[in-house]
């Protein structure tokens, strides 16, 4: 059913994945994982620097800052410049917007 308003179109496929999980639990955790692993292949460079950063976070060696884009000093999320090699280590703090924001560009 073709919508006029993306919005709409995106509550509509929210509405419909959700009664569907609830309809067969069983079957969306067998799909969950499938996708997951899927997408843990595809994107091994992301799932490699994100872990490289989340174990400098844990280990205390590196420490959020303010957003880098608005001064924000609320920062929930890291953008990399790159994903392999060097460049998985250089990322920019940014707040929840400006995240989005950076992945739109």
């Amino acid at each position: 059913m073709p919508y006029k308003d993306p919005a709409v179109a995106r509550e509509h496929a929210k509405l419909r994945a959700r009664t569907y999980r609830a309809r067969h639990p069983e079957r969306w955790g067998e799909i969950n994982r499938k996708n997951a692993k899927r997408q843990r292949e595809v994107h091994s460079d992301e799932v490699s620097a994100r872990k490289f950063i989340w174990n400098l976070l844990d280990k205390g060696r590196l420490t959020p800052k303010g957003c880098e884009w608005c001064g924000a000093n609320k920062t929930n999320a890291h953008h990399h410049k790159g994903y392999r090699g060097y460049y998985k280590a250089v990322i920019i703090w940014l707040c929840d917007s400006c995240h989005g924001e950076a992945h739109r560009k």
